[in-house]
């Protein structure tokens, strides 16, 4: 995913979205203070809209068993966040998804001439 990007793998077994669990999370992953999810539940996300947007979107791909590509925006504590989240679906055995691979390139911030960056 480039020398920006990071990637999680989430095990979706469960039915209930919030009981899915990151079995790998980027290390370098900028979500609530670069906390580390790693072998933790989407359950788990302190911050609300994180947790039901998770939630939302995982178990579409799940249920679909369609890959989702997404261009988030958002804003929190007057910083914009802004980046491209593709989620793939795994599968064993090419029938129920088992697993999600989520990878993210965040975009660079942009270069004003003149300006301290």
């Amino acid at each position: 995913m480039g020398i920006y990007g990071f990637t999680h793998i989430l095990d979706c077994s469960s039915d209930d979205p919030l009981n899915f669990g990151f079995l790998f999370y980027g290390p370098r992953a900028q979500v609530e203070w670069r906390r580390n999810f790693g072998g933790k539940r989407v359950g788990e996300a302190t911050w609300r809209a994180l947790r039901e947007f998770g939630c939302f979107e995982y178990s579409r791909v799940k249920t679909r068993g369609v890959m989702d590509l997404s261009d988030i925006h958002y804003s929190l504590d007057g910083d914009s966040v802004n980046y491209r989240r593709l989620i793939l679906p795994l599968s064993d055995k090419g029938r129920e998804v088992t697993h999600l691979l989520v990878c993210i390139v965040h975009d660079k911030p942009p270069v004003i001439p003149g300006a301290i960056n």
